[in-house]
């Protein structure tokens, strides 16, 4: 895993992510990471670029319904940007939570952060971006 912190854009995975985020519009890219993950059968491993496209698509939501993580990249305000005038619906957003409670629980991303001290600190980026992905949009 190429990951030089906890946070969710800590890592290649996500790096490679934002390149395919910049050049694209709408909410296809961050839609389809997230359905990859929240739709997987039980029985599906779910795969540490799949894991960490998810979180990477689930904070580029949080922060087009005004609630960003503190360290956004550059990539995120640039496509926030361009499409100031999507909005995530609220099934959107529930098929998001569903993701990151998939991949703090039950993915290969979790498995090797679990082994890691710095789990905790992992796990709670995590549980922030669930609960900052929930309740009414604010401004951003």
């Amino acid at each position: 895993m190429g990951a030089w912190g906890t946070g969710p854009f800590d890592n290649d995975d996500s790096g490679d992510w934002l390149f395919e985020l910049v050049e694209s519009l709408g909410l296809n890219l961050p839609e389809r990471s997230i359905e990859l993950v929240a739709l997987a059968p039980p029985e599906r491993y779910v795969d540490i670029t799949e894991a960490a496209n998810a979180i990477a698509a689930a904070e580029t939501l949080a922060a087009l319904i005004g609630r960003p993580h503190t360290s956004l990249p550059e990539e995120v305000h640039l496509w926030l940007d361009a499409n100031a005038l999507e909005v995530p619906s609220a099934d959107l957003l529930a098929l998001a939570r569903r993701a990151i409670t998939r991949v703090r629980t039950d993915s290969e991303l979790q498995q090797l952060w679990g082994e890691s001290p710095d789990f905790p600190a992992w796990d709670g980026h995590l549980q922030s971006l669930i609960s900052r992905l929930a309740g009414p949009a604010t401004d951003r």
